[in-house]
């Protein structure tokens, strides 16, 4: 995960793209975590962090969004 966003987010530094508004992980708080610090404290970037946090069922129940994280629940 760390390897991922370091690469493809520094290429949006080295280049000079333009980043995008919000970055949305598929996974829980352990990912969103990591995404954060690798976004906005290696990285420097100041870019919104959701993570989509699945059930036991592997379907997706919670929404993961802020500092600190809130949860919104996406059970129907």
């Amino acid at each position: 995960m760390r390897e991922v966003i370091r690469r493809r987010y520094g290429r949006v530094q080295r280049e000079a793209l333009t980043p995008p508004d919000l970055i949305v992980i598929d996974g829980g708080q352990g990912q969103v975590n990591i995404a954060k610090q690798v976004i906005q404290e290696e990285l420097g970037l100041d870019i919104p962090i959701a993570g989509l946090q699945k059930n036991d069922k592997h379907q997706t129940h919670e929404l993961l969004f802020g500092d600190p994280l809130e949860v919104v629940d996406l059970s129907r």
